[in-house]
């Protein structure tokens, strides 16, 4: 009989190509997500939290071009019972530099008149990575379950964020608040925050126009990259149509800002960026560069994760019902596919059913199409491979 040869590199070209990455043509690349373990800590010597027991958790979105480290961390301690205490901030940026966006408590989020870091988290999750990717961090108050979402583009360096609150009564007020240290932690520097009309120095508190100011750009003047310093700004933008009204502080240590949403804004979009390698002239250039091409990209972009789109898992039901037949031999791998396929269809159903009546699907609804998805993409190689040698 005469042997056959098969080439390797066929099969994976056919076979794998829609299941793992090849290699990048060019600038082409997948974004890497990583979600580390809750860690204990201890407070040491901080007023107030002495000896309190400090979680956190870090997770970095890294799009090839930038990489961007998130840290939460509470204080734990039973006297803060049923709350827990956020004496320095809960959502902070380590990472691309301490300064900048504050490394301990960059962003806040205070719904109807209460910080949502007052509750623990009840999850942290990657959703997504390769093509895009995302984490969520989802709490749940007796009031509202609110999920805030960051997500970040291959080679780009805006990382995208989305705060969706869903209110089990009302949502009186949603407001966002940035805080930023541009350059360094000094009090001696020259504060100023650049829009695109003005430039706002210290020490002034001003209201900015949402539909004027809608990108921001935070600098020292005295601690430029131009000068020799070694770190430079950060930026952010927002949607206008989004803020009913916006107030910049610009402080001789911190720049805080304050985006207050306007009336039945549920979804709330903004983006920031980390321009520590940049002087300032070089920071400005780029906002006024990029500051559209990012709105249009919050405006456009569905922060939902891909993997519990309906659409999706039609696409993927298309390709299973198109190679399941091969699998007929292999009674074993075509009970498993079957099985799953059908639990996975179930899920979705339920999925479809809350969201008919305008409600949040549980996480544990989520996470188990997400765990069942996962068993199943090893088992389309199979069929995959089932196919191959069947035709």
């Amino acid at each position: 009989m005469r042997a056959i040869f098969v080439n390797p590199l066929a099969i994976a070209l056919v076979f794998f190509a829609p299941c793992v990455s090849l290699p990048k043509q060019g600038d082409e690349f997948d974004v890497i997500v990583e979600v580390s373990e809750w860690k204990s800590e201890v407070w040491r010597g901080y007023p107030g939290h002495s000896d309190h027991e400090r979680k956190t958790m870090t997770f970095s979105l890294d799009s090839g071009s930038i990489r961007y480290a998130i840290k939460y961390g509470y204080c734990a301690d039973k006297s803060h019972a049923p709350d827990v205490a956020t004496p320095e901030g809960y959502i902070g940026m380590p990472e691309p530099r301490w300064e900048n966006w504050y490394g301990n408590g960059f962003l806040y989020i205070i719904a109807n008149g209460k910080d949502i870091g007052l509750t623990k988290p009840s999850a942290i999750r990657k959703l997504e990575d390769g093509e895009r990717g995302s984490v969520q961090i989802v709490w749940d108050r007796s009031d509202i379950h609110v999920r805030l979402t960051f997500l970040i583009f291959p080679r780009d360096r805006a990382l995208l964020a989305e705060v969706s609150v869903f209110a089990r009564a009302e949502l009186k007020s949603l407001l966002v608040r940035l805080v930023a240290y541009p350059a360094a932690y000094t009090t001696q520097g020259e504060r100023c925050v650049v829009t695109p009309i003005r430039a706002i120095t210290q020490e002034k508190r001003e209201e900015i126009s949402p539909q004027n100011e809608w990108w921001l750009v935070y600098l020292d003047k005295k601690f430029d990259r131009a000068k020799g310093h070694t770190v430079g700004g950060c930026g952010a933008v927002f949607l206008p149509e989004e803020v009913a009204s916006a107030k910049v502080s610009v402080e001789t240590y911190p720049i805080v800002t304050e985006l207050e949403c306007k009336a039945g804004i549920n979804r709330f979009h903004f983006a920031v960026f980390d321009f520590y390698d940049m002087t300032n002239a070089e920071a400005e250039e780029f906002m006024k560069a990029n500051a559209d091409r990012v709105a249009k990209l919050l405006r456009e972009t569905d922060f939902s994760c891909r993997h519990l789109r309906l659409e999706e898992w039609k696409k993927l039901k298309a390709v299973i019902h198109e190679t399941l037949p091969y699998a007929k031999r292999n009674q074993k791998l075509y009970e498993a596919v079957s099985s799953l396929v059908g639990e996975i269809d179930k899920l979705y159903m339920l999925m479809d059913e809350l969201a008919l009546k305008g409600q949040s699907a549980p996480l544990e609804l989520e996470d188990a199409i997400i765990a069942n998805l996962e068993k199943l993409k090893s088992l389309v190689w199979e069929l995959k491979f089932e196919k191959l040698f069947g035709d």
